[in-house]
């Protein structure tokens, strides 16, 4: 397999791979409003596997910054625009979609479907102290400690998490389960020539491949189920780290492509540039579609349900730039909602 190793610049092969990743991400959205969403059809039970994890493996990826890169000014900054494009943006949107819904109330209930950036706030945050740290006490502890917390995270989530009114506000369940992905993205831009090899060692991923194929097909056997451990290794830790790097890999090998100037690498690359604004307008828009599933659950009708639910997730993802263009029209709203620098916007005279 030929060897090539981006070291440089910024990898637009992953911003196409985050695009994929927020299709799959409605996609999945799109099967739960037909009742084939989680667990409850094939289909679902594949994207799930790596849907999340992919998600938050590249927020972790491009989130890397050497320890020495960080300063006071720097830290200030991110952390402003984080709390805008993440916290101000939920609050804002959540509180309009439960508005005009009439369903929920997030300040009792918690952030629902929204969950996504506010974890991913609390991951950041995590991040920038201990890289904060480490430069002040000149001892680079980032990704120990980040290995650890995650190693902890997994350890709440198999003993049953907690029952507190924070941890469901602030979804600690969802942190506890995905910050060891959020981790590995970052480990693995930092060590980046080394996980691009392992990339490209057929060995590895043939491996991988067929450890993806047994566990999937385990989590289906009805004996390993009544053993619950087996079952979460098989399922929530074999399976999607298999499939994630699955599809790193499948993304990595095709990189001239996806880097490339075609209509498809295009759209997926501006995609995974607007995946905040897609993640908080697209639940507007995703409609009740449960009538559907008498006819469409069968496992049989997979290749049905997948033309399906891609072509109402091609609307959906449609409508949901539009808005976003329209919204993006306003340079104090892209700061505010979006996080979005309004220098980089100014008129140029």
């Amino acid at each position: 397999m030929q060897e090539h190793i981006p070291t440089q610049g910024r990898m637009l092969w992953v911003d196409a791979m985050r695009g994929f990743s927020m299709i799959v991400v409605v996609l999945g959205h799109v099967l739960l409003y037909m009742d084939l969403g989680l667990y409850n059809s094939v289909l679902s039970s594949i994207l799930i596997t790596f849907r999340m994890p992919l998600f938050f493996f590249v927020s972790g990826f491009f989130s890397f910054r050497a320890v020495s890169w960080w300063n006071k000014s720097k830290a200030k900054d991110i952390l402003t625009r984080k709390f805008q494009a993440q916290i101000i943006c939920t609050i804002v949107f959540i509180s309009i979609y439960q508005y005009v819904t009439g369903v929920g109330n997030w300040l009792k209930d918690g952030f629902g479907g929204y969950w996504f950036t506010i974890v991913l706030f609390q991951m950041y945050m995590l991040y920038m102290l201990l890289s904060c740290l480490s430069k002040y006490t000149k001892r680079d502890f980032v990704i120990p400690v980040m290995i650890l917390l995650s190693v902890i995270g997994i350890g709440i989530i198999a003993a049953g998490g907690f029952k507190s009114p924070l941890y469901d506000f602030l979804s600690w369940e969802e942190l506890c389960k995905y910050l060891q992905f959020f981790s590995l993205g970052l480990i693995c831009s930092k060590f980046r020539t080394k996980f691009f090899n392992s990339l490209n060692n057929n060995r590895i991923i043939t491996a991988i491949t067929i450890g993806f194929i047994i566990s999937f097909l385990l989590c289906y056997d009805s004996q390993i189920r009544q053993y619950n451990y087996i079952y979460k290794f098989l399922h929530d830790f074999l399976a999607r780290y298999c499939s994630l790097i699955i599809v790193i890999t499948l993304f990595f090998n095709n990189q001239s492509l996806f880097n490339g100037n075609s209509k498809p690498a295009r759209t997926l690359k501006f995609i995974g540039q607007r995946t905040l604004d897609i993640y908080m307008i697209h639940y507007f828009f995703l409609p009740n579609l449960r009538s559907l599933y008498p006819y469409l659950k069968n496992d049989d009708m997979i290749v049905l349900q997948l033309i399906i639910s891609l072509t109402i997730t091609a609307v959906i993802v449609t409508l949901s730039l539009l808005v976003s263009a329209i919204l993006r029209q306003s340079t104090t709203l892209q700061t505010w909602l979006f996080g979005v620098k309004q220098k980089n916007y100014a008129i140029q005279k």
